[in-house]
């Protein structure tokens, strides 16, 4: 973790625990960050681990530790369920009006892993998902899912159909390089609370460069056949981040 040799300080143990603060414990004391006695506790376990301590880059990165940053943009998504085509692409078309441009649509997969909608919906039910090019705040998640309920229910008022009975089920969610996060209106161990009745899943993770699932993922969506068009969604996330990034540091030297 060190430099050059002489950027670093090596010290044995029993030197590390120093009577008056130095310069770095007074850093951290200055962010109300630990005691004396917690600084020299992660000191001792540097130097048992790498024998030698930049104190400096140390102090650095316990600072950065408790920084508060602003959420990163996610990618979002929807999984629609339905045995009608077309009422799948008008559902991502009212969604789109909402969300902005369509970037990618997946291909129809039988939805096949479960007869939960069977009664609800009709049988010979088909997956799609659809991305979309605007990235968005992950706080948005819940009005959103609130969004895509209202869009269930007009979609049945237009079909002269109780909301009960829906036609298209709409799941929003959102990509990010690490994970697949889908808003649900049903409380579970594993679940977190956004606001107005609305949880969060992170329901696939991004690990070893593949889409892993948890032990509570749905199974169509532990099925490999949808991982593909997942892939993809995180490629073009990962290029929008990094066109950001680019734009930001142009625009930071313009005004330097």
């Amino acid at each position: 973790m060190c430099g050059e040799p002489e950027d670093c300080v090596k010290v044995s143990p029993r030197h590390i625990a120093v009577a008056e603060p130095s310069n770095e414990q007074n850093r951290l004391a200055m962010y109300g960050i630990g005691s004396v006695l917690r600084f020299d506790s992660w000191a001792v376990w540097l130097y048992r681990e790498h024998g030698s301590i930049d104190l400096a880059a140390f102090v650095d990165t316990l600072l950065a530790m408790g920084t508060i940053r602003p959420a990163r943009p996610v990618n979002l998504i929807a999984g629609l369920i339905s045995n009608d085509t077309d009422l799948m692409r008008r559902a991502i078309r009212l969604f789109g009006d909402y969300a902005g441009p369509v970037e990618a649509v997946s291909d129809c997969w039988p939805f096949d892993t479960t007869d939960y909608y069977n009664l609800e919906m009709g049988e010979g039910l088909l997956r799609q998902f659809v991305s979309f090019a605007r990235l968005i705040n992950p706080q948005e998640l819940a009005a959103v899912k609130t969004l895509s309920n209202q869009l269930e229910e007009r979609i049945c008022l237009d079909l002269a159909l109780p909301p009960e009975q829906r036609r298209v089920n709409i799941d929003p969610g959102y990509v990010t390089l690490s994970k697949l996060v889908l808003a649900t209106t049903k409380d579970y161990g594993h679940r977190i609370y956004l606001r107005d009745g609305i949880y969060a899943e992170s329901t696939l993770h991004y690990e070893n460069g593949r889409w892993t699932p948890w032990p509570w993922t749905y199974p169509d969506y532990a099925d490999i056949r949808y991982h593909g068009f997942f892939e993809q969604v995180r490629d073009s996330y990962k290029n929008k981040l990094n066109t950001r990034s680019n734009e930001a540091a142009v625009r930071q030297g313009v005004g330097e």
